[in-house]
């Protein structure tokens, strides 16, 4: 094949490998073009597949499309595939599949950064583009009578039996690992709905062509339609339609968006006024500023690419204890296995550490503070010094970089003290709450950028235990909530702030009718996305409210977290967000309730989706968008599937002991760990897996956090940097 006029020009420019074999079928080679990264850090990718209605259509044609990605920086691989005279459906579907796995293989040679690979493509290829990020092992090639062809595209001839066409596969098995999930989907005018295409009253000749000699198509175009295999899992969706296409239904597109808001999954619709089935210039420009614009937002571009390397607050990248981008982490670790390196801290500490690039902050009591002992939970007569410190640690070697007083008065709460608030950080930035309500903001050399006194501007806190919600962004503002009651008679409210100056932009009341100290709550708001805008959830005294972002107005309240009206219901564990979906748990676990986010007023009794008395009372769940997994102060652990409540697991002991920290979600594994810094290391997932149990010694409060090839451990006494050996 020879390069067409746009990819000799990219060819010539930007050094491409010209029909790179990805794959071969049959005897035939599957060739992509690769334009790899600018030498530097990795850079995100654009995997395209060409349009054609899945019978025409050629990588060469379709070269120019990469040039808006290559202008950004991007790499860049223009894929082939077998079209429909050459192989009947499903067979471009597998070889895209095949296609994107290959480009996450050699992602290192093409200087590329594997968390940020996109898949896109333009009417055809935009469905497949689709069926690449969506389809999970064995979705459709279980119609084969032959062997499952779920991985790449088998070397020898194609599956036989209903739909496929040939004798069975040969060569290696085809089950192979699962398909790397990209970071996001372009979906640009691809159908959604194969069935409609297929056969509906806009049946479209190319489908039917690409169905030709298929045995059973209803059932294999319904399994290739990206409408139903929309799950929690989809990676975000932008997707680009014009209303006025005759060839790919709008309608389509809107179902599909409905269909991934409903699952929880960041998606955005674009629709062009009058836009036919292909776009001008003028269009297609202002759709590449929304395109843009997504990408920034989920995580691919920009600052919050770094957001999601990084764990830049309490919960982590999206506040859900779960890290995507860290890799290779250890299993098993003691005092000095696998222990890269270990800092003496000043004091104990529940913070959790937020980690950004090559610094560790850390939010710490100062030398010779009362020592934690589980069975006093007063305040010490004895003399103890009562500063508060932020502490800035090297990530490589563990030294210290800098260590700013950020507050004095240091008071002790049962197991916890005013140094419970966890930092948050931009990489710009780092900001920290402490339980006595200092709010300052910091550069990160450790210059005091701004800072405030809550309790001074707004009164005196009033929980039984002491404060000890953290602060959560977004945008150019931090929210801060202040639920309590029990020793106050002053109301809950709830405040926003501009980050880059602490001046409050608005504060509202937040009122209750819970009694005595179920109107405290230890909790830490969250973000919820409703028919794609974000709303501030905020938990605690009987109630989960949701609030405008821009005013604080209060827009929906969900109850029965204490249906028995109990006086001691006060809420530790925060609510966790799934797409536009929230799960609540409720003072020692029962009930917990999910529910979808959004109405008006009270919408106990409307909103609710499942609920059981699974739920945990101290730490906070955690979730990968697919299972959710809930652990008791106890040492059970709970596993339910996120979108059904179904129980996966349940009542399943772990190590013995007291938990307070949270789970952690990471690298295939969850990691839990007790008071007593034993950590039980479990294989993520429906099935309930030890793979080990490691011990370090000191007392351990705060959740474990993970970035890149490192777990962080905060214990008492230190914090530990635990990497694999090499």
């Amino acid at each position: 094949m020879k390069l067409g006029a746009a990819g000799l020009v990219l060819c010539a420019v930007l050094g491409a490998r010209e029909n790179v074999v990805y794959s071969t079928v049959g005897g035939v080679d599957l060739k992509l073009d690769a334009y790899p990264a600018p030498p530097g850090e990795p850079a995100p990718a654009v995997v395209y597949i060409h349009g054609g209605g899945w019978m025409g259509g050629s990588k060469e044609k379709a070269a120019y499309l990469l040039q808006p990605y290559r202008q950004m920086g991007w790499a860049a691989f223009n894929v082939e595939y077998r079209l429909g005279g050459v192989a009947p459906a499903p067979a471009a579907a597998d070889d895209c599949r095949a296609a994107l796995e290959w480009v996450f293989a050699h992602a290192r040679e093409y200087n590329v950064d594997p968390r940020r690979i996109v898949v896109t493509g333009h009417s055809a290829g935009g469905h497949l583009s689709l069926t690449s990020a969506m389809l999970a092992d064995g979705a459709f090639d279980s119609n084969c009578s032959g062997p499952p062809c779920s991985g790449p595209p088998c070397s020898g001839p194609p599956c036989s039996g209903p739909p496929c066409s040939g004798p069975p596969c040969s060569g290696p098995p085809c089950s192979g690992p699962p398909v790397s999930r990209p970071a996001a989907v372009v979906n640009w005018y691809g159908p959604a709905d194969m069935e409609e295409m297929l056969a509906g009253e806009h049946g479209y000749r190319g489908a039917a062509r690409w169905f030709k000699g298929v045995v059973d198509p209803q059932r294999l175009a319904r399994a290739i339609s990206p409408l139903h295999l929309v799950s929690a899992r989809t990676p975000p969706v932008i997707t680009i339609h014009g209303d006025g296409d005759a060839i790919v239904p709008y309608r389509q597109s809107v179902r599909l968006h409905e269909a991934l808001t409903k699952a929880g999954v960041y998606n955005r619709l674009v629709s062009v006024p009058g836009g036919k089935h292909g776009l001008d210039a003028a269009a297609m420009r202002e759709a590449f500023v929304a395109i843009r614009a997504f990408l920034t937002e989920a995580g691919v571009t920009g600052a919050a690419a770094g957001v999601a390397a990084n764990w830049p607050q309490w919960r982590g990248p999206e506040s859900s204890g779960v890290s995507r981008t860290a890799h290779d982490l250890p299993v098993r670790w003691s005092q000095t296995e696998n222990v890269r390196w270990r800092v003496k801290l000043p004091s104990w500490s529940a913070a959790t550490p937020a980690v950004w690039d090559k610094t560790v902050f850390v939010v710490s009591a100062e030398e010779g503070f009362t020592p934690l002992d589980r069975s006093v939970h007063k305040q010490s007569d004895r003399p103890a010094p009562h500063k508060i410190f932020l502490i800035a640690v090297n990530r490589a070697d563990g030294s210290i970089r800098w260590r700013k007083e950020i507050d004095s008065g240091n008071q002790i709460f049962r197991k916890q003290n005013s140094a419970s608030p966890s930092p948050i950080t931009d990489g710009r930035h780092v900001w920290v709450m402490t339980g006595n309500g200092r709010l300052a903001c910091l550069t990160m050399d450790g210059d005091r950028v701004w800072e405030r006194n809550i309790q001074e501007d707004y009164g005196a806190f009033g929980l039984t235990h002491g404060y000890a919600s953290s602060p959560v962004m977004h945008g150019e503002r931090l929210y801060v909530q202040v639920v309590h009651g029990n020793r106050t008679r002053d109301p809950s409210y709830v405040f926003a702030v501009e980050r880059a100056t602490g001046k409050s932009v608005w504060k509202v009341e937040r009122p209750t009718d819970a009694r005595r100290e179920s109107v405290d709550a230890y909790t830490t708001p969250q973000i919820v996305l409703v028919e794609g805008k974000p709303q501030l959830v905020v938990t605690g005294a009987d109630y989960a409210t949701g609030h405008d972002m821009q005013t604080g107005q209060e827009l929906w309240r969900m109850g029965g977290f204490n249906p028995t009206g109990h006086t001691a219901a006060r809420m530790i564990s925060s609510s966790l967000v799934m797409g536009g979906n929230v799960y609540t748990i409720s003072a020692r676990g029962r009930p917990a309730i999910a529910y979808r986010a959004g109405g008006s007023g009270n919408i106990t009794g409307m909103n609710e989706l499942w609920t059981n008395n699974l739920g945990g009372d101290v730490p906070t769940p955690a979730t990968d968008g697919t299972y959710i997994y809930v652990l008791s102060d106890i040492g059970i652990l709970h596993c339910v599937e996120a979108a059904t409540g179904k129980t996966m697991y349940q009542g399943k002991r772990i190590e013995h002991g007291t938990y307070a920290a949270s789970p952690l979600v990471a690298d295939g594994k969850l990691y839990c760990i007790n008071e007593d810094g034993t950590a039980t290391v479990l294989k993520a997932g429906p099935e309930f897996e030890v793979l080990a149990v490691n011990k370090l010694d000191g007392h351990t409060l705060a959740s474990p956090v993970a970035a890149g090839d490192h777990i962080f451990v905060r214990t008492a006494d230190f914090l530990y940097c635990i990497a694999t050996s090499r």
